[in-house]
């Protein structure tokens, strides 16, 4: 499935974390944004790791888009995942 990852983390070694944990999982697209393929397993995986390394004062998106909604996604300007051979 398609997923869409976002943060805003206040603390510069969680956000370091964060930023290598998401980028294990896919493309980093923009500053706090990574574009992800994953299955329900990875998905589950990825968010537990997710919950275990933010605090209260955090703040985690995580969007699983349809195959349709997929097709929709609009690219203005550079495109940063076109690098990356599993992301559109």
């Amino acid at each position: 499935m398609f997923v869409i990852g976002m943060y805003d983390i206040t603390e510069d070694k969680r956000r370091g974390r964060l930023y290598r944990l998401m980028k294990s999982y896919g493309a980093h697209v923009q500053f706090s944004g990574f574009e992800l393929y994953l299955d329900e397993k990875q998905l589950l995986k990825m968010e537990s790791e997710i919950r275990e390394l933010i605090d209260s004062s955090d703040s985690v998106r995580v969007y699983t888009l349809c195959k349709s909604c997929e097709s929709n996604a609009k690219v203005f300007g550079v495109d940063k995942s076109e690098e990356f051979d599993n992301v559109f």
